[in-house]
């Protein structure tokens, strides 16, 4: 089995050394890591790595999200991946190699909670998902969701909706946070929220805070189960990475 690890960019994947020592357990033979960023030309000293050659051009929470996500997916899985991890530059892994290959073997989403919503978020999900049903002509009885752009997802389901046109995906608003889940559940797959990222501390909230990483927050990601942490700017100290570092080795 092989994972994909698809990085969206603007210039480089950050905490270079994290991920270096992240994937020195693992067999060269069970990833590889797929990076679209702004430009071609992107510094790595990491193994096992394919910049896009023509990366599209893109735009804050716009489509142009989801179509270089889909390049990305569609990367991946040519060069033989049985799963593909979405994640941003920022990024870092709560667990070891073992443990993200074994989890990431199967799609997972971070999905925003029906309850306890703002108003806004309730009228916004409202809007989004009335243009959806619109568009696909669904029943008023399916139940639609907002999930975190980042995911992972298998390659069984990838095929499901690698035909999906893009281009007239109806959602004006976040669309990359309304496209991959909902396109499974159109697809009549079954779609559970799974605490893939962790991004905000208010859990209806899907846009990120940035992190100064310490202890405390290592237990707490970890004891509800995320396998990702966005915006990482840094570590509280030396300490709060060594202890970290232990972690993921």
């Amino acid at each position: 089995m092989k994972i994909g690890f698809c990085f969206l960019v603007k210039n480089n994947i950050s905490h270079q050394n994290i991920w270096q020592k992240f994937f020195a357990s693992a067999n060269k033979s069970n990833y590889s890591i797929y990076i679209h960023a702004k430009s071609n030309i992107v510094s790595t000293y990491l193994d096992n790595v394919f910049v896009d050659p023509r990366p599209l051009k893109t735009g804050w929470a716009s489509i142009s999200l989801v179509h270089a996500t889909n390049r990305l997916l569609e990367t991946a899985f040519s060069d033989g991946c049985t799963a593909a991890v979405f994640l941003s530059g920022d990024t870092l892994p709560l667990w070891n190699f073992k443990t993200i290959y074994r989890l990431c073997a199967e799609t997972l989403f971070s999905l925003q909670p029906v309850d306890e919503l703002y108003q806004y978020q309730v009228k916004k999900n409202q809007r989004e998902h009335k243009r959806i049903k619109d568009f696909y002509h669904l029943d008023e009885s399916i139940n639609l969701v907002k999930q975190n752009m980042f995911f992972s997802i298998k390659r069984a389901d990838f095929e499901a909706i690698r035909n999906v046109n893009i281009h007239d995906f109806p959602c004006k608003e976040v669309p990359d946070e309304y496209f991959w889940a909902n396109q499974l559940i159109i697809k009549g797959h079954e779609v559970n929220d799974c605490n893939f990222i962790f991004v905000n501390d208010d859990p209806t909230k899907t846009q990120s805070l940035s992190w100064i990483v310490d202890s405390n927050l290592l237990h707490h990601t970890r004891s509800m189960g995320y396998l990702f942490i966005r915006k990482v700017k840094r570590f509280s100290d030396v300490q709060s990475e060594q202890y970290y570092s232990n972690l993921i080795k």
